[in-house]
């Protein structure tokens, strides 16, 4: 299997009649330099920025050192774990621009650059929304990276959705896909707040959990603060006089992050009450609300059937059985706390892909082949919805 080949093409289409270099020294690149040996590029892989690495070009490979390569020649893909911001650093001093010169990959493979800065969101994609379909009956989407239209270079489950969804109804559903990679469902509460009653959806879909397991993106204790947000806003305050001299604002220098939420009630309760919160809005404003505990990838490894050349790869970042034990304890307290509080807007798909395989990229991410299947999975589920409770069509 080639996990991130759509993802490398979609990295190197500036590449142009330039040499094309890997370069990294850890686990993702000796597994980026497979994908590229399968795609039939003889290549492999030595050091990164302080040793060699390797220029793949018709299936011949040579060692060189970064301070010979320059942007006028050489086309640099960086795919690394950690230590992006080093090699972005080394590459910018070298005369290489991001996009033009060189490209930068993480696990996920991650494809489409987060270019705004949202002050209420942290960050955001432009446009904010993938726009999908036009139809009376509306839907708008959130989540994060496994529901984000930019992510892996491959067409994401929103879409395969859209695709079944009017295959079944007849062209009937819009749908608009707000979802951010590194989002937690504190951002998509904020977000649906904000446009809710400029979209006046029929439906809306939370498909989240995971970036919420462990703290996830959030910032210690403040609810709505994400970590970007508060490095952000830091950086920020350093610089100086960036803050208006209007209503006697002449002297800030600290920031209040809000009120700290010290009741400790765990990561399951505290991404549920997000969701809780999106429900009543949704309530209020006569939209229907599915909450989806999304897929996960803990029953594949705790069972074992999770390839081997991808437990390999985790292993090498550090993600054992510890973390997916932590994925599984928080479905199981969310699903007692929507038993508890009958919660029957909440469903839970974490286990979904189990029995399947080639469905996970890495330990959050969908292969294009899980997308499909959850995709059409949501169109079956939000069809039956509808037929159910016929008066959420407007």
């Amino acid at each position: 299997m080639i996990r991130y080949e759509a993802a490398i093409k979609k990295r190197i289409a500036n590449l142009k009649d330039r040499k094309l270099l890997l370069c990294g020294d850890d686990a993702l690149t000796d597994y980026i330099a497979k994908d590229f040996m399968a795609m039939g590029k003889d290549i492999k892989c030595r050091g990164g920025i302080k040793g060699g690495v390797f220029c793949i070009q018709d299936g011949n490979s040579h060692e060189m050192k970064l301070e010979d390569v320059n942007p006028k020649n050489y086309f640099v893909l960086v795919a690394v774990f950690e230590r992006h911001k080093e090699y972005v650093d080394c590459l910018e001093k070298m005369g290489f621009t991001y996009g033009n010169d060189y490209e930068v990959m993480g696990i996920g493979g991650y494809c489409t650059p987060i270019t705004h800065i949202s002050p209420l969101l942290t960050y955001c994609r432009n446009p904010e929304y993938a726009h999908m379909g036009n139809g009376k009956y509306t839907i708008l989407i959130y989540g994060g990276s496994t529901s984000d239209v930019g992510r892996g270079g491959i067409k994401g489950w929103p879409e395969y959705f859209q695709e079944e969804l009017n295959l079944q109804g007849g062209g009937y559903f819009e749908v608009y896909n707000g979802a951010v990679s590194g989002y937690g469902a504190a951002q998509e509460f904020l977000k649906l707040c904000r446009d809710i009653t400029v979209f006046h959806p029929n439906l809306v879909i939370s498909f989240s959990g995971v970036n919420d397991i462990g703290g996830g993106v959030r910032a210690g204790n403040y609810p709505f603060l994400h970590k970007y947000q508060k490095k952000m806003w830091k950086q920020i305050l350093e610089k100086g006089n960036c803050i208006p001299d209007s209503m006697d604002m002449r002297n800030m220098h600290e920031i209040s992050w809000g009120i700290e939420r010290n009741d400790n009630p765990g990561d399951a309760a505290i991404w549920l009450d997000y969701e809780r919160m999106m429900y009543a809005v949704c309530m209020e404003f006569q939209a229907f609300f599915l909450g989806i505990v999304e897929p996960m990838s803990y029953s594949h490894v705790l069972d074992k059937t999770l390839e081997q050349d991808l437990v390999e790869l985790l292993q090498a970042k550090g993600i054992d059985k510890t973390y997916f034990k932590k994925q599984k304890k928080f479905v199981m307290e969310v699903h007692d706390h929507i038993c508890q509080k009958h919660l029957d807007y909440m469903i839970d798909l974490s286990e979904y892909l189990s029995g399947e395989t080639g469905v996970f990229s890495d330990y959050i991410h969908y292969t294009e082949k899980g997308n499909q299947l959850i995709g059409n999975y949501m169109a079956g589920l939000v069809i039956k919805k509808i037929k159910e409770n016929g008066n959420i069509i407007k």
